[in-house]
């Protein structure tokens, strides 16, 4: 089975940008993952990434709190990293320059063989090396 790794600015992307890649993708996979054709996974800070981003994209939190409860109904595996999958990640941080967060959604997708998809084109640039990792949100 197909697996990928989820990050908060491909969510984040959907909700809030008009860019027609991001939104095909994301409504194939959901609804591929409710019939368990897909897998999709993400990190356990995920949720909190995504809720500080919609904090300071919408000045509403009733609308905020909306979001998040169908977002935490969506049919995503969330993981911890293991001590050994962390200290890849930190290890991975230092050597292409990100960010340990950002490190950790990748980390993820190589352990499960996933593809991490990201519009996070900052990060793609440094670790794309990496491989397990597909851009998305670059053009309208």
């Amino acid at each position: 089975m197909k697996s990928y790794v989820l990050d908060a600015s491909i969510i984040l992307n959907y909700l809030f940008t008009e860019t027609r890649d991001v939104k095909t993708l994301i409504t194939t996979i959901l609804k591929q993952a409710d019939n368990n054709q897909v897998q999709l996974l993400t990190t356990s800070h995920f949720p909190i990434e995504v809720a500080n981003g919609l904090r300071f994209k919408l000045k509403d939190p009733v609308m905020t709190k909306k979001i998040l409860s169908k977002l935490i109904a969506l049919p995503i595996t969330y993981y911890s990293l293991t001590s050994s999958q962390l200290l890849q990640a930190t290890k991975s941080s230092y050597t292409t320059g990100s960010t340990i967060y950002d490190t950790a959604y990748h980390i993820l997708a190589i352990a499960h063989n996933a593809i991490f998809i990201t519009c996070d084109q900052k990060y793609y640039k440094q670790s794309s090396k990496l491989g397990n990792i597909k851009l998305y949100g670059q053009s309208k």
